[in-house]
């Protein structure tokens, strides 16, 4: 007799529970699933802006007084703080390091590269040794960037492959 009872209520915890742990599955996969679409988008926009900001640096330079858009340095901020939310300690420590390099080398370029070509240009010359040194700086930083986005690619990889 015990054992009817014991198999009644087993069998009516089953039926409410079922329900339960599936749906609770359901939500766990649903929020999974839009993190990792989250991640995506943020490591694309991550990576566009990336690109932009090392083709920027790649061209200022050689040439400091480019007209390109320096906005870049915002964007990134901005996605720095959602990836903080949805990315791998590892992308975001790469996307840290890469805003701090871009930022020397925009306090490089705005405080000595063009500066150095302005007064190089007004003095009559092509260049100026203090404007050679600015650019050699500049070119110093525009590697570190390409290296810091090539590992972040590289992170990126490894983190939506896991």
């Amino acid at each position: 007799m015990w054992v009817s009872i014991i198999a009644i209520i087993s069998g009516a915890a089953t039926g409410i529970g079922a329900p339960i742990i599936s749906e609770r599955m359901r939500r766990k996969s649903t929020r999974r699933e839009l993190l990792l679409n989250r991640r995506i988008d943020t490591y694309a926009a991550l990576l566009r802006v990336g690109a932009t900001i090392r083709d920027n640096a790649m061209t200022w330079s050689a040439i400091p007084l480019a007209d390109l858009q320096e906005e870049e340095d915002e964007e990134l901020n901005r996605i720095l703080s959602e990836i903080r939310v949805v990315a791998s300690l590892e992308v975001f420590n790469l996307a840290k390091k890469l805003l701090s390099t871009v930022q020397a080398f925009n306090r490089t370029l705005v405080s000595e590269a063009r500066p150095a070509r302005r007064e190089a240009e007004r003095q009559g010359h092509g260049d100026s040794e203090p404007a050679i040194r600015a650019r050699m700086r500049l070119a110093d930083s525009a590697t570190e960037i390409d290296q810091i986005y090539r590992d972040l690619m590289s992170a990126i990889r490894n983190d939506m492959s896991d």
